[in-house]
């Protein structure tokens, strides 16, 4: 049973109110970035724009790509080990994910997730 994690960060806020003379500003740049250009998936760990930093979903897959074994404890360990990995390379930290939404194939591992 795999444990999907990704994490979506969100960032909002009001339209400004500008003068009819002035122009918007220049939209943010977007990079999409790959710890592992080889990969076959067809995407990207990461997404930078502007600022802000959106991950693709994680699993609880050790570095060959295997589902680590122990059960959804163990899956949802790794899933954050993967997590801060890919916070650390593009210089972010768990500390700031602003966002994270959990899909867990069964509800009644709810607990033993929000657990680890």
């Amino acid at each position: 049973m795999a444990l999907l994690c990704p994490i979506l960060l969100v960032s909002a806020c009001a339209p400004e109110e500008r003068p009819a003379d002035v122009s918007p500003p220049d939209p943010p740049s977007v990079d999409y970035l790959r710890a592992d250009t080889t990969s076959s998936f067809p995407f990207s760990d990461a997404v930078r724009v502007g600022s802000m930093l959106y991950l693709s979903g994680q699993i609880g897959t050790d570095n060959t790509g295997a589902l680590v074994a122990g059960g959804i404890a163990a899956e949802t360990r790794q899933t954050m080990e993967n997590i801060k990995a890919v916070l650390e390379r593009n210089g972010s930290s768990l500390d700031d994910v602003v966002k994270c939404t959990v899909m867990v194939e069964n509800i009644e591992q709810w607990g033993d997730v929000n657990a680890v």
